[in-house]
């Protein structure tokens, strides 16, 4: 074993785990996030022209990300419920095409923030 196998085994041990497989949730529709999509990731596999992933209220605690990508030819929109309140460079929230990823970031008191492939 090489001393860069050794530092990665030893790496991952000390953080419990295999720290690169995240659970994935497949959807073919507009879905809302929940608790168990923290720290996984949420595709879209959606023909339809728009499908929307709606972030609900008080659900995620400060830290908490998820990932978000669009495998089909539509388009996704992330978006807000009531009370929850999503900030982003230049305000976008549209997943930029197919295979476009953003990233979901709770901040805290259903604050978000989202960066990744957008586009308005």
């Amino acid at each position: 074993m090489t001393l860069v196998q050794k530092l990665k085994q030893w790496s991952i041990t000390l953080l419990g785990g295999d720290v690169t497989r995240i659970t994935t949730r497949a959807c073919t529709e507009s879905t809302t996030l929940t608790a168990d999509d923290a720290g996984g990731r949420v595709t879209v596999d959606s023909g339809a022209p728009e499908a929307t992933i709606q972030v609900p209220l008080n659900v995620f605690e400060d830290g908490q990300q998820v990932l978000l990508q669009t495998l089909g030819s539509g388009g996704v929109i992330v978006t807000a419920e009531s009370g929850v309140t999503i900030r982003s460079a230049g305000g976008l929230t549209y997943l930029d095409g197919q295979y476009a990823i953003a990233t979901l970031i709770c901040d805290g008191n259903n604050n978000f923030t989202l960066a990744g492939r957008l586009t308005d």
